[in-house]
């Protein structure tokens, strides 16, 4: 099993963690698939708003994505 098959696993069994789904949109940043990271880091900060680092890749996701505008917000 990949870690990214490990990664979905473990979120269906805890989907309340927002570790596991900033870990998650870290390994879509690696696959290059920025929307996705994006969503990732969006839902680890629904479960969490004062995990900083969600914000930090967010809005560098934002940025590789041309969305200036809205990664000046995060």
């Amino acid at each position: 099993m990949s870690r990214f098959e490990a990664l979905y696993t473990l979120i269906t069994e805890n989907p309340a963690d927002a570790e596991l789904r900033y870990l998650l949109g870290l390994e879509h940043v690696s696959r290059g698939d920025l929307e996705q990271a994006l969503l990732s880091f969006e839902a680890c900060l629904e479960r969490n708003a004062e995990y900083a680092y969600a914000y930090f890749h967010a809005a560098r996701a934002l940025q590789e994505l041309g969305r200036m505008e809205e990664a000046r917000e995060k």
